[in-house]
């Protein structure tokens, strides 16, 4: 893994909500996603279910050491160069509300370059036979 969670910021205040991640490598981000995940038993497990919040990351490319951070709020993503020559990029969820709760963890994801979706098309689904109508 090219990114590493580095702490949550400002939990349950909407304007100072933020994840931070570090780059361990010179990587594109855009291989990688977040999602907010219901803790598990444990602080190293994560619970089963429905994934109530998923940031995916824009293609950009990164240098290894800077910092990549996602606000909760609404805002247009930024750069700022920092004086040690590192680079901080911004993103935001654009959400109303915060996300982070003590319920809650973060998952960071990478996914790399190959990766297949599937749309649903609703008249061919409404089609498929259930296995209740499989004789």
């Amino acid at each position: 893994m090219k990114l590493a969670l580095k702490m949550i910021y400002g939990v349950g205040d909407l304007e100072r909500e933020r994840i931070v991640l570090t780059a361990l490598d010179n990587c594109d981000i855009g291989t990688s996603a977040i999602f907010v995940a219901r803790r598990g038993t444990t602080s190293q497990t994560v619970e089963g279910g429905s994934i109530p919040h998923c940031f995916w990351w824009p293609d950009k490319r990164v240098k290894e050491g800077d910092l990549i951070v996602l606000y909760t709020k609404t805002g247009a993503p930024s750069v700022k160069e920092n004086p040690s020559g590192l680079t901080s990029h911004f993103f935001y969820w654009d959400l109303n509300e915060p996300v982070w709760k003590p319920d809650k963890v973060a998952v960071l994801v990478e996914i790399g370059r190959q990766w297949a979706q599937l749309a649903v098309d609703e008249e061919e689904a409404m089609e498929v036979p259930s296995e209740e109508s499989n004789g």
